[in-house]
């Protein structure tokens, strides 16, 4: 079952990112030719006002067709090669230029507004992970208490048969304390320690107690943990703890891809949608607040691939489309053709490489 929700998460992040190209499209009037979750063949289709939606037989992403794109054009202009006199296949040909663009065609419209649509899936990618972010940003916080009292008694530690949760200390050797910290700081004061005597509140009673205590890394210590509170957070403060993960999130992300493109050092660790489906049921399992948090981290992370300048990735062609706004001319269609080519090689690379980690992790489980 966990593994299904896992399953239908990644599809919803996949939709997410398909449904900010098809909304910004929108916008701009450009038309819709085909809005599919999938790649390969389609299993189900319905068609709505002039558009194919469907969900297709490989999972591994999606994509929205476009009145107006090249390889549309380019699809239509194969229709002419059934036998015809060549005045009617220049008739058609200008026939289906003219009828391409039109104003609902995505190759009339500016540059600009083209970087918009393709910009749109990966910016989709990041709201629907900041939200998710937020989501549990809400959540009740555990924060420390500032007062010396004990939260938790390691079994480990002689402590644990004298100290219970809750016990407020009072003093320890004859010295108050005030806050937690000042229990660290009096018990290392000196060396020569190897018990404590403690000065403890415990339910409205004042104990006068002795505790053994146990070195750890050249430090003496007690063996208990600050006592926590759980506090709901402001609205702001929600915003800024969603702020800062994904500020944590898209970092490690990058840092990441940099160490993998400049030394291949994290190619062993690429995973492929095995491993992720893996590790968000995993996630699944431990609880609700950390699968939310790798749903949301594999949502950046979708964003920010996308946004790889690789020609086949939306990175690549908002680049392409930059570059035709600057020096208004478009890439030279064969350049163009053997950076698709390479990039399209150098993914599915990726994909094999991915899926056979994961296959050999799994193994080796």
């Amino acid at each position: 079952m966990n593994l299904i929700i896992s399953i239908i998460a990644l599809g919803f992040l996949i939709f997410f990112h398909e449904l900010g190209h098809f909304l910004v499209a929108k916008i701009f009037r450009v038309k819709i030719l085909v809005f599919s979750i999938g790649f390969g063949k389609k299993i189900l289709t319905y068609n709505f006002k002039g558009t194919q939606y469907a969900i297709s037989t490989i999972p591994l992403g999606g994509y929205v067709k476009l009145k107006g794109e090249k390889e549309e054009l380019a699809e239509e202009k194969q229709k002419l090669e059934s036998p015809k006199t060549e005045r009617q296949k220049v008739l058609d040909y200008r026939k289906i230029k003219r009828d391409f663009f039109k104003t609902d065609s995505l190759d009339t419209k500016h540059p600009l507004a083209r970087i918009a649509i393709l910009f749109a899936g990966a910016f989709f990618n990041f709201l629907i992970a900041f939200i998710l972010l937020l989501i549990i940003s809400f959540h009740d916080i555990a924060r420390p208490l500032d007062k010396p009292e004990v939260g938790k008694v390691d079994p480990s530690f002689p402590s644990a048969k004298v100290l219970k949760p809750k016990d407020l200390i009072l003093k320890v050797d004859g010295q108050d304390v005030s806050h937690f910290k000042d229990i660290s700081t009096i018990l290392n004061s000196t060396k020569s320690l190897t018990t404590a005597d403690l000065v403890v509140k415990r339910d409205e009673k004042i104990l006068n107690l002795k505790v053994e205590l146990k070195k750890q890394n050249s430090r003496l210590l007690l063996g208990v943990t600050q006592a926590l509170e759980y506090k709901s957070p402001t609205i702001t403060q929600a915003f800024m703890d969603a702020g800062k993960l994904f500020k944590t999130y898209a970092y490690l992300i990058v840092a990441s891809l940099q160490k993998m493109i400049t030394s291949l050092a994290g190619i062993k660790e690429v995973s492929g949608v095995i491993g992720i489906a893996e590790l968000s049921t995993k996630a699944l399992e431990q609880n609700v607040v950390i699968f939310i948090n790798i749903i949301a981290l594999i949502s950046i992370n979708l964003g920010i691939l996308n946004l790889l300048p690789l020609p086949m990735l939306d990175g690549g062609q908002i680049v392409f489309n930059a570059y035709e706004w600057i020096f208004r001319r478009s890439v030279n269609a064969l350049i163009a053709r053997v950076l698709i080519t390479l990039s399209l090689v150098v993914l599915a690379a990726l994909m094999i490489i991915g899926t056979l980690n994961d296959i050999t992790r799994l193994l080796s489980h």
